[in-house]
């Protein structure tokens, strides 16, 4: 409930309260300020504020190191009760610059501010831009917080912009500090060890982290206690953001203390649990940084919302690895936390209006402490603009209880509190405005907590958040060897989503892939229909939770010349469909001579309050002819792509949509490189993304003719893509059999590439692995290379399934390996570099020497996009198949396809050998046309794949689900700048002289098609960026081997 304080209302009674310290308030505190690169010191402000806890003054003392003086400064002041009590610092006096942002430990001038007081204090520490208003507030806790063991994420910067972390030491105790920087897939990119002095003036320790992406887990541990200050210089506020940005003020200051973490023995239990609890009215993301456990099993935890508040979700999370969860707004009002075994730490990332749908107005981060640090009687805070807000949490509120604000009793408070369905209905939460600025004072007579939280400023985006007090945990270990307390894994249908990822980022619930989504965009591709009543278009909802809201959908109607829209009311568990008209969504009457040409949009936009699975089907009914394909979020919707589809048979078409996000205009540049005609073309235009404008449509009638297309965005679009008549001769090696139906229609939503400037490395490597069995070829599209136009990769099969073969492929233009099914059972690739997508032109019994039982089409996704708990998927036939690849198999696991157990068995599962034996693949009957349920403890991905059709040679295809990618980059030490020499493994490799102007070090191919399986390779090679052509002619056994540089 939201209660406005007005003096006016006779309600309001006046009453006196005893104020009751909080543990963070105290007589010593030790605190710095964090910001790098300032544009000009002198409009920054960093100030402390010192709030007596008692009716009496207090004499403050404030001791630091001056840069400008270079000597130590010692100064006093009386802090008035009730009163601000403000103290400013210059900014150049105590912030230090120059640390490269590599984050690495470095040696900075001592910045610690040390406060002394001689009776309790709270005390607040501020700095903000005066001209951008950017900044944070945060409250100091007493020196009695200090800690021997931290773990803690910072929220993501923009691009070029810092996290800071300063590691201080008390005074005069020097110790010996361990700091492990962990990228989000595992990547240490530290490993450190440093020692601090404690003495004043001697330097402490700063990690300042420049990250294009999410930053990394830091884990810091101390043989005495120290403090940790966290800080992000410019927070980016469209890093939770699902639509387009709202606002051209994307970035905001934040600030907060860390808080400890508990160290587990995996023998020892807690006296009483650790719960902690938020809502999410303003919440964007939940920071949960699990014990140290030195016994190296996994932290058992349950996670409850909303959704599931009374049997919470079990997870396990991974020791000096943080896990995020980040909070959906249009299903997910609170989020907890409980944990039997281990003291887990938690934070928040705060803003003064969360959305997914929009940049945030402001960011802060604060800690949020377990339910027994929960405290009563009074507290103190302050408040910087009319109409912020006093966030409570209350313990077991009672109608007897009180709630003061400035000593006026709120009575409506009790009126209709919100109550948390968590815990047993335990805590209720209730939300006071606050009409003016300065000193305030809140008390209850039961035990809360309470932050306060700017208002919106929707003109700076600048906001500020912190808490406002807490107590030292009650929560204590007790050994209960006898009982065997350690917790024993028992298995469940749902868990999270990645176990063995290192920095989960979770959309509640957590068995949800990121595939399944609230907003989609969607169209439908074919071309010259004989009978457009014959082919049906259908889109297939799934709902993802069990009471789902109605779906809107929305697009513009060719018959009826406006915009249509229609609901769906769909059930959990069921097929729920729509039925759309040939003549209503597919505009025909387009050139196809491969360019972009304008079609009346032709997009289906598709919302739900409560996340949903989209999978469209196009079905020919007098042929068989059709495919299937999942419908991703417009989260996934991205600015560079690289496709090159399967070639059509004469007479038939290759299609794309190019199709702006909905109001979001933008400028397109598309290249093609016709690969047999030597041919490079350009083309640049704008599509407006209202409703009913013209989006963009390629069409190539060139029978056989194949041609990378390279399509570039100034903002997020979507691509579909489809063959209306896919050749299924067009990969035959040895022709022994012909079929007069020699095609089928395939169609897929391809997936973005990225961007690699040469400097950096994955924190993780892009792995991605497929089986041959129902593979016909694979396209690899690598991501844009800045000054470069090669991008190193290795490939694996089962003949080289160890050391790999390293190649180097062609930037903007689509490298292709053809499966020879004969040899070649398992293929793989490897990047260190950036991603390279693959898409599968897939068919049932997939061979090289006959023709192809049907195709299809689908995206491949890299290890950190496997998902795990549930997937839901739609099998036309009995008999199809659900292909899984699953992560770390092993017999504790629990897998189940409509609820009946999987077993591995030589007959339905094999282990792939690359990877460490990473991979194990499943191919399995599906039992029963309709909705299909599989359920894995482990990370997967799965495929449905139909059976083979012999009389019709029609198949179809689909990815069942995934996650965004977790993978993020970090600055390599000396730059991964490519460079060519000759492969390893003993190959052969002969050159043709360069033609003059030509380089030797950035070579493309014309042809980037190798055959996997054969026994030679030869690749003539053409700079699609007029870099120089030459020629190389390669022999090895088995594999392609190319150019290659460290990897």
């Amino acid at each position: 409930m939201k209660v406005i304080i007005q003096s006016t209302i006779i309600l309001f009674t006046l009453i006196g309260v005893v104020y009751s310290a909080q543990d963070t308030d105290g007589t010593r505190f030790i605190t710095s300020f964090l910001y790098k690169n300032a544009p000009d010191p002198h409009n920054f402000e960093l100030s402390l504020y010192f709030l007596p806890t008692t009716n009496t003054a207090a004499n403050v003392t404030y001791t630091y190191w001056s840069l400008k003086l270079s000597k130590i400064i010692t100064k006093s002041t009386n802090a008035d009760f009730q009163k601000l009590n403000k103290i400013i610092f210059p900014y150049e006096d105590i912030i230090s610059e120059g640390h490269y942002g590599d984050g690495q430990p470095k040696n900075t001038t001592d910045p610690r501010i040390f406060i002394t007081s001689s009776s309790p204090i709270k005390v607040i520490a501020k700095l903000i831009n005066l001209n951008t208003k950017q900044g944070d507030t945060y409250l100091v806790p007493s020196i009695s917080f200090a800690a021997k063991k931290y773990l803690f994420k910072l929220p993501e910067p923009v691009v070029g912009r810092e996290q800071i972390i300063h590691i201080l030491t008390l005074q005069d105790q020097n110790a010996n500090v361990q700091i492990i920087s962990t990228g989000p897939q595992g990547h240490n990119l530290v490993n450190q060890t440093v020692a601090i002095s404690g003495s004043i003036g001697s330097d402490q320790i700063i990690l300042p982290i420049t990250t294009i992406s999410v930053g990394p887990s830091i884990y810091v541990s101390s043989d005495k206690p120290i403090i940790v200050i966290g800080a992000v210089v410019c927070a980016n506020l469209n890093a939770f953001n699902n639509g387009i940005p709202s606002s051209n003020n994307t970035c905001d200051y934040a600030a907060y203390f860390p808080q400890k973490i508990g160290t587990w023995d995996c023998i020892s239990n807690l006296t009483s649990p650790v719960q902690r609890v938020t809502i999410g009215d303003n919440v964007a993301n939940v920071i949960v940084s699990p014990a140290d456990s030195i016994c190296g099993q996994t932290i058992p935890v349950s996670i409850n919302s909303n959704l599931n508040p009374i049997n919470g979700l079990s997870q396990t999370l991974t020791s000096k690895l943080v896990s995020r969860y980040q909070m959906v707004h249009s299903y997910i009002s609170e989020f907890a936390i409980l944990s039997q075994n281990a003291y887990i730490s938690m934070a928040l990332v705060g803003t003064p209006k969360a959305t997914n749908n929009g940049t945030l107005n402001g960011i802060y981060i604060s800690y949020v402490p377990d339910t027994t640090q929960f405290y009563n009687g009074e507290t103190q805070f302050i408040s910087f603009n009319s109409n912020d807000k006093l966030e409570v949490y209350l313990e077991n509120l009672s109608i007897n209880d009180t709630l003061t604000l400035d000593n006026v009793k709120m009575v409506q408070g009790l009126a209709n509190p919100r109550i948390i369905n968590s815990f047993n209905k335990i805590y209720t939460v209730v939300e006071f405005y606050i009409l003016n600025p300065g000193f305030h004072t809140f008390s209850s007579t039961t035990n809360y907590i309470a932050y306060v939280i700017s208002k919106a400023d929707n003109n700076t985006n600048a906001g500020y958040g912190y808490i406002t007090g807490f107590d030292t945990t009650k929560i204590q270990y007790t050994s209960d060897i006898n009982n065997n307390t350690s917790p024993t894994t028992t298995p469940i249908s749902t868990t999270t989503k990645s176990t063995t990822s290192v920095s989960v980022q979770i959309t509640l619930v957590a068995i949800i892939p990121d595939s399944d989504g609230t907003e989609f965009i969607t169209s439908f591709l074919y071309k010259e229909a004989k009978n457009t009543s014959a082919i049906s278009l259908t889109l297939y909802f799934i709902p993802s939770v069990q009471n789902p809201s109605n779906i809107t959908i929305r697009y513009y109607s060719l018959l009826k010349n406006q915009t249509v829209i229609s609901t769906v009311t769909p059930n959990y568990g069921t097929l729920n469909s729509k039925q759309f008209l040939y003549n209503d969504v597919i505009s025909e009457g387009h050139l196809s001579l491969g360019v972009a040409v304008n079609v009346t949009d032709p997009r289906i936009f598709i919302s739900s309050k409560t996340p949903i699975k989209v999978i469209a089907k196009l079905y020919n009914m007098e042929n068989s002819q059709g495919d299937m394909y999942i419908v991703p979020p417009i989260t996934f919707a991205g600015t560079t792509y690289l496709i090159k589809l399967p070639p059509a048979v004469l007479g038939k078409y290759q299609l794309f949509h190019i199709l702006a996000l909905e109001n979001q205009n933008v400028n397109v540049q598309l290249a093609t490189v016709n690969d047999l005609m030597n041919h490079t073309a350009s083309q640049n235009f704008t599509i407006d993304g209202r409703v009913g404008f013209p989006q963009k449509l390629i069409s190539s009638i060139f029978s056989g003719k194949r041609k990378s297309f390279y399509i570039k965005s100034s903002g997020p679009i979507l691509i579909t893509a489809a063959v209306t008549g896919a050749d299924l001769n067009a990969f035959m090696i040895n022709s022994t059999t012909l079929n007069i139906n020699n095609y089928d229609y395939a169609a897929f939503m391809p997936q973005p590439i990225g961007l690699w400037n040469g400097k950096t490395m994955l924190t993780t490597k892009d792995r991605r692995v497929t089986v041959g069995e129902h593979t016909v070829a694979l396209d690899v599209s690598p991501s844009d290379v800045i000054g470069f136009n090669i991008l190193p990769i290795v490939t694996y099969t089962n003949i080289n399934s160890i050391k790999g073969s390293p190649v180097s492929i062609p930037t903007q233009q689509v490298t292709e390996y053809k499966i020879d099914n004969d040899k070649v059972t398992e293929f793989a690739t490897r990047s260190s570099h950036a991603v390279a997508v693959w898409i599968r032109y897939g068919s049932p019994g997939a061979t090289l020497n006959q023709t192809l039982h049907g195709m299809y089409l689908h995206y491949i996704p890299e290890s950190t996009q496997f998902i795990n708990g549930v997937t839901q998927f739609i099998a036309l036939n009995v008999g199809d198949y659900f292909e899984v690849y699953v992560e770390n198999y092993n017999n504790n696991a629990i897998m189940t396809l409509n609820g009946q157990n999987i077993v591995f068995n030589n007959q339905i599962a094999r282990q792939l050998d690359f990877f460490n034996k990473t991979y194990t693949v499943f191919k399995l009957s599906i039992p029963q046309q309709g909705i299909n349920t599989f359920n894995s403890s482990l990370n997967y991905i799965g495929y449905v794949i139909s059976k083979v059709n012999s009389n019709s040679n029609t198949a179809y295809g689909y990815l069942t689900g995934f996650n965004k990618s977790k993978i993020q980059t970090y600055w390599a030490a000396n730059g991964t700048t490519p460079a060519t020499h000759s492969p390893m493994g003993g190959s052969t490799i002969s050159t043709t002289p360069l033609p003059k102007g030509s380089s030797s070090t950035t070579p493309l191919p014309k042809k980037s098609s190798s055959t996997v399986g054969g026994s030679s390779i030869e690749t003539t090679t053409k700079s699609a960026s007029k870099i120089g052509i030459y020629s190389i002619s390669i022999t090895f056994i088995y594999i392609f081997v190319s150019l290659i540089i460290f990897i």
